[in-house]
């Protein structure tokens, strides 16, 4: 077995001069930050006022169409029924028609003018 030798094997030629000493490089620094800077936050911040902004103004009109519709909902019912009487005062004049002529009413074509 031949003895080690001093010479990295593959690297190429040792460096000329003296080797620095291990410690702290910019890059190293860079690599091992932990946590969030100001800019990270606030960034995060925007986005989440943001996304707050667009929430509130959906549930805002969704509250006022429900809203809308709460109080829209007893004129259709009123509507509705008033509707059916209508209906139900019609079929009572067209049964009556019926019982006194035996037969309904013939309709007239719409061009006849009367």
């Amino acid at each position: 077995m031949p003895a080690p030798s001093s010479e990295r094997v593959g690297a190429g030629p040792a460096p000329a001069g003296p080797i620095p000493p291990p410690g702290p490089r910019s890059y190293d620094l860079v690599v091992s930050q932990r946590g969030f800077g100001l800019v990270e936050i606030l960034i995060v911040l925007a986005g989440v006022a943001v996304a707050g902004y667009v929430v509130m103004q959906y549930v805002g009109s969704t509250a006022k169409t429900v809203e809308t519709l709460q109080q829209d909902r007893p004129i259709d019912r009123t509507r509705l029924a008033a509707d059916r009487a209508t209906l139900t005062a019609m079929q009572g004049l067209v049964r009556t028609y019926q019982a006194e002529r035996g037969q309904c009413r013939p309709t007239k074509p719409p061009w006849s003018g009367s």
